[in-house]
């Protein structure tokens, strides 16, 4: 669900040290735009882009990019934003806030009918988002028609799915490396990929804890975000040479 400072602009993901349009601009080939009056934080304070984010973008000297341009640009490229959730009740901007007796899901089914090419899906907000995508969507999980990303936190999420797709495998004769993945691209071919990504949300900090072993930690929040934003949902290479801390 949008944070509250989202809501109050009527925009996705709206807080200024959320990653996912600074990830977007730099996948794309632009960066996000200050609002007019510039940043600011829920309280009214002017506030900037933290440095962990503004030392590693790609286009610091622009095209720069206003939210509805930002938009129009991720939907060109042809992608989608929606919420999991149509409706709950929340204190705060967390998730985990969520009452969960209030939740009602959004369509996220009968919007992949409509639109046939839609390819993958990616949680943006995590494992959080992607528990409730499972709590509305069993019936429609257990009809084979997803495969799972490899990614640690897809297979915790969907564990119980993934795993009764591989025991429906298991006897078939062995094959070698090159076999299998060809294979396992047939099995896959006209499924729709999910995805648990790694959270844009400025919250999710905790793997870049600074350590007396790791003390530059969490200098890498944004770039190791990104790094996995541009793999698994632009399909595209990361800067050669950045330095990387946390990737899973």
């Amino acid at each position: 669900m949008p944070s509250i400072n989202s809501f109050r602009c009527n925009q996705y993901f709206a807080t200024h040290n959320n990653a996912f349009w600074h990830i977007v601009g730099d996948a794309l080939g632009h960066r996000r735009k200050a609002p007019e009056g510039g940043w600011r934080t829920k309280s009214g304070t002017s506030t900037k882009i933290p440095s962990f984010i503004e030392d590693h973008l790609l286009y610091k000297e622009g095209p720069y990019l206003t939210y509805e341009e930002q938009l129009s640009a991720l939907m060109e490229a042809g992608f989608a934003l929606w919420d999991v959730l149509r409706s709950c009740e929340r204190e705060g901007s967390t998730d985990s806030k969520i009452r969960m007796k209030s939740v009602a899901g959004n369509d996220i089914k009968g919007f992949c009918d409509e639109n046939p090419s839609i390819r993958r899906i990616c949680f943006a907000s995590g494992s959080s988002t992607a528990t409730y995508f499972r709590k509305f969507n069993e019936g429609w999980l257990k009809r084979n028609q997803f495969s799972f990303a490899k990614n640690e936190a897809t297979q915790k999420v969907f564990k119980k799915f993934a795993t009764s797709r591989k025991r429906k495998r298991e006897g078939a004769p062995l094959a070698n490396d090159t076999e299998n993945g060809r294979e396992e691209s047939e099995r896959n071919c006209g499924k729709i990929e999910l995805v648990v990504m790694q959270s844009v949300s400025p919250a999710f900090t905790r793997p870049w804890k600074n350590t007396p072993e790791t003390p530059k930690a969490s200098s890498m929040i944004y770039t190791d975000k990104r790094a996995f934003w541009f793999q698994h949902a632009f399909g595209i290479e990361s800067p050669s040479g950045e330095q990387r801390h946390y990737i899973r």
